[in-house]
């Protein structure tokens, strides 16, 4: 990084190292990424700054979560999963096609990117997250 910046030298690294340990952390635990960024703001700050930089990075902090909370930020999360989720459905209208079934009920895929409170308890067999 350039001189003056407030991101350590070797923040492509270290990010990278901090993605892949919040992605087990995820994946083991029942908890979502907001909730981490939120909880765990003095972890991202120590991984990713140098020290002494804690106006830059609250600044910068306070930017990503306006971003991640509007509508551009959903977009773009959005967008980057649209491929798969378009690949999905096209892999599930091709297996119906291969074994002569017709559709009963429409399915609808939503992303969902946040925790979900209303799916707890659903019984609903055509409704999964």
């Amino acid at each position: 990084m350039q001189s003056g910046s407030p991101f350590i030298e070797t923040f492509e690294e270290k990010f990278q190292g901090l993605w892949n340990e919040l992605l087990v952390r995820l994946c083991e635990k029942e908890s979502n990424d907001i909730e981490i960024f939120y909880k765990e703001k003095r972890l991202f700050y120590e991984t990713l700054f140098e020290r002494n930089t804690s106006k830059h990075f609250n600044e910068i902090y306070k930017a990503f979560s306006v971003w991640w909370r509007s509508l551009a930020g959903q977009f773009s999360v959005e967008r980057s999963v649209g491929d798969k989720g378009q690949n999905l459905y096209i892999d599930l209208s091709n297996g119906l096609k291969q074994s002569g079934r017709k559709p009963q009920k429409y399915l609808y895929i939503t992303l969902v990117f946040d925790e979900y409170p209303l799916f707890y308890g659903c019984t609903n067999t055509r409704f999964f997250v």
